[in-house]
């Protein structure tokens, strides 16, 4: 008999557990006592069920949020009821970071095995050393000759991702403004900020496709914006699409070298030159501020979110990702071109989406995990670009003012 009610109630939906299980307030008031809220006494797990939804729900104001919450929190409940893997628990991400092993080999036992036919004293180690650094000398001095031919007609792409204050995001595009470079500005998609895009739209799109200040600026279309919170993975999403509308561009794709990603309240402390001159000095180089060490987040605060109504909302605890290590780092970044073309069209940066969108502050667990777990894990400049030549302004326009005031030329700095 308590086999066949057991599994009724695991095959009834939480509606109908009011009617399955009555819980006697009277019997079983010692085992409650220490989960009272408010001093309500619990009459069935009905009861407690929608009392956990409407605290799930308290920030949430629309039905279709609601329903988001109520979804993602009936997976864990599911899975405890019918015993079955949690939400990601059954998830395996494979790190291809060992790709770029095949570029540049990791030192291993075998190359200390003798070479047939060779004097005793006379390792494979030695001769694998031996051509590592010729050609790294020949390396060096052909990326010299690079730097020096390319150094002044490297392009960048930017990528701006803006929410109010048009006129500095103009002031800081005339700054970072040359021919060779492009401008894709993502504007945060929520009502507050429609007079911003119409400002930057009316500045960039209104003017003639012949003007070389305004030709190669873009504005990622409102169909494609993403309604920005912070904290959610909606701020990953805006760089994301941003990148997308670029790289799906015909007058951008291939025409750019490196791509930075920066805020609008950014603004140079360095010249144009210095900046391509810092991009230079290594080619095809990471630039990401990231930290060595992985990111073990404890259990006990690692909590699964669904971002909703301009909102976060806690639903679970989050199980740890398997298979790879999570790592920390900054949102703005410097990559070469062939590395945006990896975070948008590679399986591993799609599939971790799924788990990255329920991550609070995905921003800087997203990109800098991916960069850490991809082929280029060993060729990352741990070196903030944004940091080394932008400045992130207060969001005070007089300060702003100040700044820019007191400012030297970007002409005398290098």
């Amino acid at each position: 008999m308590l086999t066949f009610i057991v599994l009724v109630f695991v095959s009834l939906p939480f509606s109908s557990l009011a009617a399955v299980t009555r819980l006697n307030a009277s019997s079983s008031s010692s085992s409650f006592d220490n989960n009272n809220d408010n001093d309500t006494t619990w009459t069935s797990l009905g009861d407690l069920y929608d009392l956990s939804l409407s605290r799930l729900h308290k920030k949430a104001t629309s039905d279709e949020c609601k329903m988001l919450i109520t979804r993602q929190h009936k997976r864990y409940l599911d899975s405890y009821m019918l015993e079955t893997p949690f939400p990601f628990e059954s998830d395996f991400y494979h790190s291809q970071c060992d790709a770029a092993w095949t570029e540049h080999p990791p030192l291993m036992p075998v190359l200390f095995k003798e070479i047939p036919n060779r004097p005793e004293s006379y390792s494979y180690l030695a001769d694998f050393y031996g051509k590592m650094q010729e050609e790294e000398q020949q390396q060096q001095q052909q990326q010299q000759q690079r730097q020096e031919s390319s150094f002044e007609s490297l392009r960048i792409l930017y990528i701006l991702l803006v929410h109010d204050h048009p006129s500095f995001a103009k002031r800081l595009v005339r700054a970072l403004n040359e021919p060779q470079h492009f401008f894709v500005i993502h504007v945060d998609a929520k009502p507050s900020s429609s007079s911003t895009f119409r400002a930057l739209e009316e500045e960039y799109q209104s003017s003639s496709p012949s003007s070389p200040s305004r030709s190669n600026v873009f504005l990622v279309p409102k169909e494609m914006s993403v309604r920005v919170t912070w904290g959610g993975f909606s701020v990953v999403n805006a760089t994301l699409q941003a990148m997308r509308y670029a790289w799906n561009h015909t007058e951008i794709a291939k025409r750019f070298d490196y791509m930075i990603d920066i805020s609008g309240t950014s603004y140079p402390i360095k010249s144009n030159a210095a900046i391509r001159k810092s991009l230079s000095l290594h080619p095809g180089a990471v630039y990401m501020d990231v930290q060595p060490e992985p990111s073990h987040p404890s259990l006990d605060f690692w909590h699964d979110y669904v971002e909703c109504d301009d909102a976060l909302h806690r639903v679970a605890r989050l199980p740890l990702l398997r298979g790879m290590n999570m790592h920390i780092g900054s949102q703005w970044f410097a990559i070469p071109r062939h590395v945006m073309h990896w975070f948008l069209h590679n399986e591993l940066p799609e599939a971790y989406i799924e788990y990255a969108q329920h991550v609070v502050v995905a921003d800087e667990n997203y990109f800098a995990t991916l960069i850490k777990n991809s082929p280029f894990c060993d060729n990352i400049f741990q070196k903030n670009i944004t940091e080394a030549v932008l400045a992130l302004i207060l969001r005070s326009q007089m300060q702003r003012e100040l700044y820019l005031q007191l400012r030297p030329s970007a002409a005398s700095l290098n």
